[in-house]
């Protein structure tokens, strides 16, 4: 509670050195206003409570309860007067307070409830920021169930590999195109798809475009790439591959399609 900023609005300066005193002794900090247009220049979202008296210079504390609701809705509003009769009483609830005082009360009294609507205030921006995480959450949920779809329905076969050069994702086309389940490759090496690829001659060149960290191209040009289905055929392939960097770790991707055809007009 020591951190918590309560906005005191009073024109009679008495009234408000009472109210400072013993909020400043309880460890709160204080700022105070003694009209409309004070309280609206010192209002913002470090005030976590606001103390209004009902009668004011110029506009009432009305006013200034009516801005806080529209601008500040997440902002206790206690109303402290001396005019409390039943008209002012509902039109301060109505317009939002969430109490209202009669300026004769124990400085007991008025602690008391300054603490329990700034623990109810904690609770309820507690709650909100559960609510954000949840949207956040349901929101990531639902953009990598797109990503999934669209991957899933694209027409040329996508397969990611880590820096160990082990497969992470196997698409629904890539699985047609090899004769492979998802789960019959992942975590396998790229090797299973691309035998000819490693032959010895071959895997310094693999080595190092997988570990290329600078290279500044982003996608290498379309080539001619050799795959072998699960079923041990060899079959031409075409297509591009590129290196991207998630969370510090490089992934190579290549997105392929059956070259058979090509190959045989060749």
């Amino acid at each position: 509670m020591s951190q918590k900023k309560i906005l005191i609005v009073d024109d009679a300066q008495l009234v408000r050195n009472i109210y400072r005193t013993l909020l400043e002794e309880a460890g709160f900090q204080v700022v105070e206003a003694a009209d409309y247009d004070q309280a609206i220049g010192l209002m913002d979202d470090s005030i976590d409570l606001a103390l209004l008296d009902v009668v004011l210079k110029k506009k009432s504390g009305l006013d200034v309860l009516k801005h806080i609701r529209h601008h500040f809705p997440t902002c206790p509003v206690i109303m402290i007067s001396a005019h409390a009769n039943k008209k002012n009483i509902l039109a301060a609830l109505n317009e939002g307070a969430v109490q209202y005082f009669e300026k004769i009360l124990s400085p007991v009294e008025l602690l008391h409830s300054v603490k329990n609507w700034l623990s109810y205030r904690d609770m309820q921006q507690e709650n909100i920021r559960l609510q954000d995480y949840k949207a956040t959450v349901e929101a990531l949920r639902d953009s990598e169930a797109h990503l999934a779809a669209i991957l899933d329905s694209a027409l040329e076969a996508i397969i990611s590999a880590d820096e160990n050069q082990s497969i992470i994702l196997f698409n629904n086309a890539a699985q047609t195109l090899f004769g492979y389940k998802e789960e019959e490759v992942l975590g396998k090496h790229l090797e299973i798809l691309f035998p000819e690829t490693f032959h010895k001659e071959r895997r310094q060149h693999a080595n190092e475009f997988a570990n290329d960290k600078n290279s500044p191209e982003p996608w290498k040009p379309r080539r001619d790439i050799s795959g072998v289905k699960k079923n041990g055929e060899a079959f031409p392939l075409e297509g591009s591959i590129s290196r991207t960097s998630i969370n510090g770790k490089h992934i190579v991707t290549a997105i392929l399609h059956d070259a058979s055809e090509r190959s045989s007009r060749k």
